[in-house]
């Protein structure tokens, strides 16, 4: 997994919406100073405007914060129940 920090994945999520940050700031109700703060490293995001971040790009925080290169989280309605089964017996199988 490559490193990334949430300043980067905070420019980079806004590229690819192709919103400013300016537009960024505004939808999630915090100043865009602190925005710049954040993007500068001369803040640390309080995990509220974390989670409003993850919200409005609709990543995973985990993603955001650039612990994981996951964006969302798998839910399950994303299967079908065969294929749940299956996983269920592999996982069983491999322990």
């Amino acid at each position: 997994m490559a490193e990334m920090k949430f300043k980067d994945r905070l420019v980079d999520l806004s590229k690819e919406k192709g919103v400013t940050l300016r537009k960024v700031a505004i939808s999630i109700g915090i100043g865009v100073s602190t925005l710049s703060n954040y993007i500068n490293s001369n803040r640390e995001p309080m995990s509220s405007i974390v989670i409003l971040l993850a919200d409005y790009f609709n990543v995973t925080t985990d993603y955001m914060l650039g612990i994981s290169d996951k964006r969302k989280q798998l839910e399950l309605t994303d299967f079908t129940v065969e294929d749940l089964m299956k996983e269920i017996i592999r996982r069983c199988s491999n322990g």
